[in-house]
């Protein structure tokens, strides 16, 4: 069980509303040249942390995913592992 469906699940219990929760997946195609090709992605979720808005949760998980498929395609594109 992730722990966002912990959180749920406690919270249902405590007989209030779940965390709202934003989720975000993003995925690259990186050519590597001489017809390969490698396809990236990462997909994150968390919930809206007290204080944060629904939009705030959301640029900061999508900002982590992005940052770290561009890190990963420019690895890839330098023939690192």
């Amino acid at each position: 069980m992730s722990e966002l469906e912990r959180a749920a699940e406690f919270a249902t219990a405590q007989n209030s509303n779940p965390p709202t929760t934003v989720e975000w997946s993003v995925e690259v195609l990186v050519n590597l040249g001489d017809f390969n090709n490698i396809k990236i992605g990462k997909r994150l979720g968390d919930y809206v942390r007290q204080g944060e808005t629904h939009d705030q949760a959301s640029k900061r998980v999508f900002d982590s995913v992005w940052d770290d498929v561009l890190e990963k395609a420019r690895e890839a594109k330098a023939g690192k592992r």
